[in-house]
């Protein structure tokens, strides 16, 4: 599972489908689900959005990206969808999070 979490980090930006990638570790998806969730607490889905979300406030904490681009960055295309998420995980709306991180 170490290797799991060392690919989600690395490849934050892509789109990562969780049931190719335990096809790739030869894994059924139900398998690789409880056993990521027994290695770091949290289901897979979940812990690549927490990533993503930490990696989105250190963002806008540190660069004046603007908050389309940063979700670019983490691997959301869509802005408004990368928002919505952002807002659901940390109870903020990217912008303002980064006002009161300033």
């Amino acid at each position: 599972m170490e290797k799991a979490v060392r690919f989600f980090h690395e490849n934050l930006a892509n789109n990562i489908e969780i049931e190719a990638y335990a096809r790739e570790l030869h894994m059924s998806t139900c398998w690789f689900i409880r056993s990521f969730k027994e290695y770091s607490g949290m289901p897979p889905g979940r812990y690549l959005t927490d990533i993503r979300i930490r990696k989105a406030k250190e963002l806008l904490e540190s660069t004046d990206y603007s908050v389309g681009e940063i979700g670019g960055i983490i691997g959301y295309e869509n802005p408004l969808y990368f928002s919505r998420i952002f807002k659901k995980t940390a109870g903020v709306s990217p912008a303002e999070y980064r006002k009161a991180a300033r």
